[in-house]
């Protein structure tokens, strides 16, 4: 693909201002990438707001008002190799996304690993996670079309949001947040949250613009080859006794 003229919008979204180091390295590195290639990068901060729908709602209205071609989505707890994007780039989908895990270990594959091996492999914890997407885990192409997939590494080209504009008006909306009056009268609910009829289940944005995508007519795609973490904290349990009973009492 020709890099060279293209403009993405990548939204920084960290309610009250707070980054990880690791992710801005690699933003920077990213920013530095794309610069070298062509690619115009634009990075509106939104560090002001405690609701991540309207968050995204208001970055797609950013990219419409730019007139970008792309707007990427990084969550600023996943951890990422800057060159990923431009795999996602090329691509060349609608909606393309990497895979990342959700932040809990899976009991059942760790279950299975401790039967298949005689001893975890060095490469255990990246075999353990559930993933942030609905997808058939059979499948091992270089491009695989998902169900739903979660917006924390999502590459979206600005015309799905134009087509969703122009199918489904009844979500165009008035914004009432002084931050966000730069980007015009070019709100929608996108990323809506909303009680799914077919289930009976609130889904959050991740599957609202999913959801409205593949309402009209679209699909989403997820390049399996990118590699993510997900940050998040973890509680270390010490049981001396336990520990004892099972490693030294006979």
């Amino acid at each position: 693909m020709d890099y060279k003229g293209k403009k993405v919008v990548m939204p920084i979204i960290g309610y009250g201002g707070m980054v990880h180091a690791h992710y801005m390295t690699s933003m920077i590195q990213l920013v530095n990438s794309c610069a070298l290639k062509g690619i115009e990068v634009s990075c509106p901060l939104i560090w002001f707001e405690s609701l991540i729908s309207r968050a995204r709602n208001a970055s797609a209205a950013a990219a419409l008002q730019l007139e970008a071609d792309y707007l990427f989505f990084i969550d600023t707890d996943v951890l990422f190799n800057h060159e990923d994007f431009f795999k996602l780039l090329d691509a060349d989908r609608d909606v393309a996304t990497g895979l990342y895990p959700k932040k809990y270990i899976s009991e059942r594959k760790l279950a299975f690993l401790f039967q298949k091996y005689s001893a975890l492999p060095k490469n255990w914890k990246g075999m353990v996670g559930d993933f942030s997407s609905e997808l058939d885990p059979s499948q091992a192409d270089e491009i695989v079309e998902v169900k739903y997939a979660a917006t924390g590494f999502m590459l979206i080209k600005t015309s799905v949001f134009k087509s969703i504009a122009e199918k489904m008006p009844e979500i165009k909306y008035k914004n009432d947040i002084d931050a966000y009056m730069s980007y015009g009268d070019n709100f929608y609910d996108f990323f809506r949250c909303w009680v799914n009829p077919e289930n009976n289940k609130y889904e959050s944005e991740d599957y609202g613009f999913c959801k409205n995508w593949q309402k009209c007519g679209g699909k989403i795609h997820a390049v399996p080859s990118i590699k993510l973490s997900h940050r998040g904290n973890y509680v270390f349990e010490g049981d001396f006794e336990l520990q004892h009973k099972a490693f030294y009492a006979k």
